[in-house]
């Protein structure tokens, strides 16, 4: 019922795309009512579509080397025609000084992200640039400067600028996009260098100034005083310029994580009458998508609408994510099929959300197909498909697939990025490959990549259950001497694999080096820590340690006990600040003892009245509330020891019926 009250709400939204372009469904007048019937029909376009394309690429270049064509007939070749081809397109607008935008740069970047490609054109677009004599054309270095930010070439773009300021032809364009580079990298110094360079050098500060300003703050880490500065400087723009700094305060807040408050702003922003941008809406779909809501995100696209502006592609990418993340899997099937249909255009991106959720849907062959429908329609799959892709298969254990994945992505000379093989080794661990992603890593560090923190604990994890325990002890004094962490499960699962093979002095070495390296001793780490002590058969050490956790700060924490060396420093730093007494401390404790003793132990009853005394809870998505959910090992134990034993009579005012 819910999804069904979902689509026709979505249904409205797309209403007038309906009205408007009702010619194109030729006669179907009750499209995606019959599911069957609309998927044929889309087929059928696609294939259609596909020729189309076909025949208007070929069309279109015909016109373009006639010279009888215009911006129009050259965006479309730059997005649907092949690689080598694109290059001659580009060649020939350089050479006829067709007007270079910041549209069709991006349309570049995005085809060929990762790709050689994109050295190629850039060498091309460089070359052109210096027989144009480029130090005398101020637009031809504004745009190789926009060239190169756009395509991460971080160190040219500060080159050119710095010879443009010292030339004195740095206009205030090349400022600002030099500000608003630094700005999304955090680099805050910078940011206050160029501005002050700019007003220096004669140019007034723009309604972007502030913007940029704020987004620096905020993606140095600084958020509240992000909020400060929208605050001051909010009354002293113009309407267009206080829309931007809303937008940026919003995506600020996205920036680190806080939703709640980038929704609550644009709420109040709307119901104060301040003004609004069309990207202000776009980035606060963001925002609903990563808070999943639904409805909010198809609310906030209805008030874009009744603003005036059209939602753009961008705006349903959102709305499709967060569709996705909602497990709204039919409204996403259906968004994504009004956008073939009736546009706007879907774009790699649009592509490369469908195919996520058809792939942890499970619905592989699905995505295979969406995959190959991309390409029928002229849109070449790029690093972000290719990594949607092998991360599908990957988490559905088909390796021999998303080796083959790989290898075509290499085939089109699009570089692996640390993220595709990040995905790789995570893969091949968690299929209990370890050889094959030993290899992968090796290639990695070939490449001048690092593997991050979590792909290491794939690998750690992965050496312990196939009993490689030296490997894992090897890996983590490696990560450990490059300055890098592994998570607390890991370290958890290490010392747990000591305790199974009776080698305490190992465990309580680990631990004590982590502690000497000011790691904090969570509740994760002791928990394991227990449950080391009770497979060393000693009780009375994992008792010991239970304890220390209810008097964590003192002298007696949990820290103490495995590193003296600490012990006076220990509560004033705060190494076991965090630590509580969860359910699965009892539950390990109980289990040990029951274990340890058999089904004689007034200590176990001991622990779980206790336990029973705290009132632990759950609270699941719907709003059920559960207390004190417990295993089923330990339900069992219990049930023997409450049931086999003179300590029922002991504790028969507990009541134990749920067992």
């Amino acid at each position: 019922m819910l999804l069904k009250s979902a689509g026709s709400l979505f249904r409205g939204i797309f209403h007038e795309e309906r009205i408007v372009r009702a010619h194109f469904t030729r006669g179907c007048s009750d499209w995606g009512t019959n599911r069957q019937d609309s998927d044929r029909l889309s087929t059928r376009r696609r294939s259609e579509g596909s020729a189309v394309n076909a025949r208007k690429t070929a069309e279109t270049w015909q016109l373009v080397v006639s010279g009888k064509c215009d911006i129009a007939n050259y965006h479309f070749l730059l997005r649907y025609a092949t690689p080598e081809r694109t290059l001659d397109i580009v060649k020939l607008m350089l050479e006829r000084n067709v007007p270079v935008g910041d549209g069709w740069l991006l349309t570049l970047q995005k085809k060929f992200q990762g790709s050689e490609f994109s050295k190629r054109i850039l060498n091309l677009f460089e070359l052109h640039c210096i027989a144009a004599n480029r130090d005398e054309d101020d637009h031809m270095s504004e745009t190789l400067l926009f060239f190169y930010l756009t395509f991460r070439k971080f160190d040219k773009a500060r080159a050119l600028f710095e010879q443009l300021c010292a030339s004195g032809t740095a206009s205030r364009y090349s400022f600002q996009i030099m500000m608003k580079s630094y700005a999304n990298m955090g680099n805050m110094d910078q940011v206050i260098k160029i501005h002050d360079k700019m007003l220096a050098a004669g140019f007034e500060a723009s309604r972007t100034t502030a913007p940029t300003l704020l987004s620096a703050v905020s993606r140095s880490g600084d958020l509240q005083k992000a909020e400060e500065l929208f605050h001051a400087s909010l009354s002293n723009l113009d309407d267009r310029g206080q829309g931007r700094l809303v937008t940026a305060m919003i995506e600020s807040y996205n920036y680190h994580g806080n939703y709640p408050a980038a929704i609550s702003l644009y709420k109040r922003t709307i119901e104060e009458g301040q003004p609004v941008l069309a990207n202000t809406f776009n980035v606060v779909l963001k925002s609903y998508s990563r808070m999943q809501d639904v409805d909010g995100a198809r609310k906030a696209l209805n008030t874009m609408r009744s603003f005036g502006y059209e939602p753009k592609l961008r705006a349903y990418n959102e709305l499709l994510l967060c569709y996705g993340d909602a497990s709204f899997t039919s409204e996403a099937l259906e968004l994504f099929d009004l956008l073939r249909e009736f546009g706007p255009e879907p774009d790699f991106y649009t592509y490369a959300m469908i195919i996520k959720i058809q792939g942890e849907a499970g619905k592989v062959q699905e995505a295979n197909k969406l995959f190959l429908d991309m390409m029928s329609v002229g849109i070449l799959p790029n690093l972000v498909v290719y990594s949607t892709m092998i991360k599908m298969y990957c988490q559905n254990f088909d390796m021999v697939k998303a080796e083959e994945m790989f290898k075509m992505m290499l085939d089109d000379n699009i570089k692996a990025d640390a993220s595709v093989f990040n995905i790789m080794i995570e893969g091949y661990c968690k299929n209990k490959q370890m050889s094959r992603a030993e290899d992968v890593v090796f290639e990695m560090l070939r490449s001048g990549l690092k593997p991050r923190e979590n792909t290491l604990s794939e690998l750690v994890r992965g050496y312990v259950l196939l009993g490689l325990h030296d490997r894992a002890e090897m890996l983590t004094r490696a990560v450990r001497g490059k300055g890098m962490e592994l998570q607390d499960r890991d370290y958890g699962k290490l010392i747990i694999s000591y305790a199974r093979r009776g080698q305490r002095s190992k465990v309580e070495g680990t631990v004590r080096k982590l502690l000497e390296k000011g790691h904090a001793m969570t509740t994760r780490l002791c928990n394991d820590l227990i449950m080391a002590y009770i497979l060393c058969n000693d009780l009375e050490k994992a008792l010991t340690v239970f304890e220390s956790m209810k008097k964590r700060g003192s002298r007696n924490c949990p820290a103490r006990l495995v590193c003296r060396t600490i012990a006076d420093r220990c509560s004033d730093s705060g190494l076991c600040a965090g630590v509580v007494c969860d359910p699965w401390t009892y539950t390990g404790l109980i289990d040990g003892v029951v274990r340890r003793h058999g089904y004689n132990c007034e200590k176990a009853a001991d622990l779980f009245t206790e336990w029973k005394g705290k009132q632990f809870a759950e609270t699941w998505e719907d709003g059920t509330v559960f207390v004190n959910l417990v295993p089923y090992s330990v339900c069992s134990a219990l049930t023997a020891v409450w049931y086999g034993t003179p300590l029922l009579e002991k504790y028969s005012n507990v009541n134990v019926s749920w067992f």
